[in-house]
């Protein structure tokens, strides 16, 4: 059920949250560094808005109402914490550009802390098994908590972990638009 504090009416983000800064671009919605518009709070955040072509397509407004839901179920130091959304009004399609807003990690993605075996020499370096061990003691925390919960990430990645800091010791799991309950858990 979409109840509380970060379940917001506004129509369009701009109506709450400033961009501050472009973080990424997506084939389905644009990331930006957002703080809040009033000035009652300067921490940066996380924005994620859809791309104008895609907010009136139903699958991909439903998709950015499973990720906030997901967000909002999914309490973890290793997943970012939801702030705010209007995604709960996804059916809503002529009156509201969906949004969510949730805790910035920052960090540089796994992708780009250790490079990847297709790129050129230089582009990233391995880790030590100290640092791997401790990555992938990280990962199955919170992979393990979400599983708890019945939820399946789906699109686990290097570029969808963050390692907070720059520490392999870290990481944070992002981008839980394709996550979903598991077969036969119930809401």
């Amino acid at each position: 059920e979409a109840t509380g504090p970060f379940w917001q009416d506004a129509r369009r983000w701009q109506d709450r949250w400033e961009a501050i800064g472009p973080l990424g671009e997506g084939r389905h919605g644009s990331t930006h560094l957002a703080r809040r518009a009033d000035g009652s709070d300067p921490t940066p955040r996380f924005l994620k808005v859809l791309k104008a072509q895609h907010q009136h397509k139903p699958q991909m407004r439903r998709q950015l109402a499973r990720e906030a839901a997901a967000l909002h179920a999914l309490r973890h130091p290793r997943i970012p914490r939801l702030v705010e959304s209007n995604a709960h009004r996804h059916a809503e399609v002529r009156d509201h550009e969906l949004y969510l807003v949730a805790d910035h990690v920052a960090g540089p993605r796994l992708d780009q802390a250790v490079g990847r075996l297709d790129q050129a020499v230089g582009a990233g370096h391995p880790l030590g098994l100290e640092a791997a061990l401790a990555l992938a003691d990280g990962l199955l925390d919170v992979v393990g908590h979400c599983h708890e919960r019945d939820r399946v990430h789906r699109d686990i990645r290097p570029e969808n972990v963050i390692l907070r800091g720059g520490d392999p010791a870290d990481p944070v799991l992002v981008d839980f638009d394709l996550a979903m309950k598991r077969h036969g858990a119930t809401q």
